[in-house]
């Protein structure tokens, strides 16, 4: 997740659950930037799903 001024990220585990012993929790405006530049990242590459037949 990142918001104007934070960055929160937690991977997911092989079983779809969340680590939340091991995040990346920032509020320096380049760890921000960086969030936010990962997000475009993936969003270029997402394709968009049908959600009654997923």
């Amino acid at each position: 997740m990142v918001t104007e001024t934070h960055l929160f990220l937690a991977l997911p585990q092989l079983d779809r659950t969340y680590d939340l012993e091991n995040i990346i929790l920032s509020k320096d405006p380049q760890a921000v930037e960086w969030g936010k530049l990962l997000f475009l990242y993936f969003q270029s590459s997402a394709e968009k799903v049908d959600l009654t037949t997923f």
